[in-house]
């Protein structure tokens, strides 16, 4: 999975032969973790968890095949339950996440960040973590 540091622009999509899909939106992003690239680590509260799990149920430009986690051996794609959503669960490791801010900055996280966060660790950002909580 291509990896960026936190609060770098996102600039995934430059590169291809297509328009982007956030139309010129300011987007930064979050969450696109490897192996070898250390990352903030510590405890995030249950409702961000809670609320990216709902969104991950739903990802954004979903793509053919899937990432999985470069830090453990949890099979891929790696499943995770959604009490609420359509499907009952959501497959972590093929799309993205997107989450606006008050500032109208967007961000942008795989939906592999619901496993991080749960399974490593990764704490994001606060201002990541302040617009995920401003969802309803």
């Amino acid at each position: 999975m291509a990896t960026y540091e936190d609060l770098s622009p996102c600039t995934y999509w430059k590169d291809a032969n297509q328009p982007a899909p956030h139309n010129g939106v300011r987007m930064l992003n979050f969450g696109w973790l490897g192996r070898g690239r250390e990352f903030e680590t510590g405890r995030c509260a249950p409702a961000v968890l809670a609320i990216l799990n709902r969104l991950a149920s739903t990802p954004q430009d979903v793509m053919r095949g899937l990432h999985y986690c470069e830090f453990c051996e949890e099979e891929s794609p790696i499943r995770i339950p959604v009490p609420g959503s359509r499907s009952g669960h959501a497959w972590l490791g093929t799309g993205e996440i997107y989450v606006a801010a008050k500032d109208g900055v967007v961000y942008s996280a795989p939906t592999l960040i619901v496993h991080y966060i749960d399974k490593h660790s990764y704490l994001p950002p606060a201002e990541f973590i302040e617009a995920v909580l401003r969802l309803p």
